[in-house]
């Protein structure tokens, strides 16, 4: 690595790292209602009964979103701007039938997607390109027959997708 790059790196870790330091009196306050902030870093909305993306209560270093079992249906273009942190997202068991080109956007550091177990037929062209850093997609559990190949060309390549969890296995989509 160069040293323009290691310094722009440096960089962004401390505007990182000034973003999520809360301030003097500021609330205590984690977790959107109705869902769980046990662990530093995960907002636990498991089978909360969730319709939608409840908004963040505060700039939080969220880097685990876990809303299994809930009856998301649809993700819209501002669902995720208060998540940036975001590295594990977990939809699994909600009620989604698209992943559109904008259903992403504003979750640039994600690294690991579960969207099985949803009603999802359609993927738009694009719809990945917000995460150039996804490393595991799980689309299994879902009604896809097909995806085509142009779903996976982004500006960054998709270098760092290592799995792309139940694909090609019998009864599961597969890449023309």
């Amino acid at each position: 690595m160069d040293l323009l790059t290691r310094v722009v790196c440096a960089l962004l870790l401390l505007a990182l790292l000034l973003a999520v330091t809360p301030c003097p009196g500021e609330s205590k306050e984690l977790c959107p209602h109705p869902c769980r902030c046990q662990r530093r870093g995960l907002l636990d909305c498991r089978h909360a009964g969730l319709a939608t993306v409840p908004p963040a209560t505060r700039r939080r270093a969220l880097t685990v979103l876990d809303f299994t079992g809930n009856s998301i249906a649809t993700l819209d273009e501002q669902t995720w701007k208060e998540y940036p942190w975001t590295e594990t997202l977990v939809l699994r068991d909600n009620e989604l039938q698209a992943v559109k080109s904008h259903s992403l956007e504003g979750l640039f550091l994600l690294k690991h997607l579960d969207l099985s177990g949803n009603r999802i037929l359609l993927i738009e062209e694009g719809a990945f390109e917000p995460l150039p850093f996804l490393r595991l997609l799980n689309l299994s559990g879902n009604g896809l027959t097909q995806i085509h190949s142009s779903t996976f060309q982004a500006w960054h390549g998709m270098q760092f997708l290592e799995e792309l969890a139940s694909l090609n296995q019998p009864g599961h989509p597969h890449l023309p």
